[in-house]
């Protein structure tokens, strides 16, 4: 298939290109500066911007399919380049007769806020509170096109090893997702835009939350409220995110409605304590004290 990538520069897009390639499809790459980008000889590089119409129109001309893997230039800073940009390819991709388009937003437009748990809804969202209006604003410009799109949401991406099963769930759905591996997005995005899977939907995308490793996390928990009871400093995310998304799914919603209630926000120290807590004691879920 003839894929053009948007965005092809990012972390995301590069995976795109390679994914592309591996399955054999005709892929180009749209960059503003082909002399110096760093992508694979076999991929086209078309020269053009998303803020600038006529290069989009050329670079979409005979395409099948497009990719949006755009990024923003700040997440913490206010920009409207996604709405923009967004805006001119669909309307290049009119002009063109160009019908497919896979879009990547973000887990927590919409409906799917509901699919994301209480610590990215509280803690990333709101890091990213100046970048939501423009990615919504995107996602507003992709529904009112005439196109066949798909709106992916996926929640914060990560390197690492693919082939993780991944938990799809569809708008207004319930279930809850986890992080993705990167390279498992693309792999996804690239399902949608060469197989027509999800037309005119919006999908949430990411891990499956696991059941948890009882035997390996027990001992790690006990450490952590050792160091809770002596006093000892907690250290921040790396050792709550590992430990939080492998507890069951009512555990986990438990742990987090636990520490909101008693402190009023989802700090990362108390809710490994209370992880901790979880998993040390007998009773079930019983938080620390302050």
């Amino acid at each position: 298939m003839r894929i053009l990538i948007v965005g092809a520069t990012g972390a995301l897009g590069r995976d795109l290109v390679e994914a592309a390639l591996k399955d054999g499809h005709d892929t180009a790459a749209l960059v503003r500066d082909p002399a110096s980008a760093e992508l694979p000889e076999a991929v086209e590089l078309v020269a053009g911007d998303v803020l600038d119409r006529s290069s989009l129109r050329a670079a979409v001309d005979g395409r099948e399919a497009v990719i949006c893997a755009l990024g923003t230039p700040s997440p913490r800073r206010a920009s409207t380049l996604l709405q923009e940009g967004t805006r001119n390819l669909v309307f290049a991709m009119d002009q063109a007769g160009v019908r497919r388009l896979v879009c990547v937003t973000l887990l927590g437009m919409g409906t799917s806020r509901a699919n994301a748990s209480l610590t990215y809804r509280q803690v990333i969202l709101r890091g990213l509170a100046p970048m939501l209006a423009d990615k919504q604003a995107q996602e507003d410009v992709v529904r009112a096109s005439e196109l066949d799109w798909t709106l992916v949401r996926p929640p914060r991406f990560i390197g690492g090893k693919s082939g993780a099963e991944l938990r799809v769930i569809a708008e207004g759905q319930p279930g809850r997702v986890g992080h993705i591996v990167r390279a498992d997005l693309a792999g996804f995005l690239l399902h949608c835009a060469t197989e027509d899977r999800h037309v005119r939907e919006a999908v949430a995308v990411g891990s499956s939350p696991a059941a948890p490793e009882s035997m390996k996390l027990r001992p790690r928990a006990a450490v952590l409220l050792s160091g809770l009871l002596t006093g000892s400093e907690l250290t921040s995310w790396g050792i709550v995110h590992p430990t939080l998304w492998k507890l069951e799914h009512r555990e986990q919603v438990r742990a987090e409605k636990l520490v909101y209630r008693r402190f009023g926000t989802v700090d990362p120290l108390l809710q490994t304590a209370t992880i901790a807590a979880c998993f040390a004691t007998a009773q079930g879920l019983r938080g620390p004290s302050r």
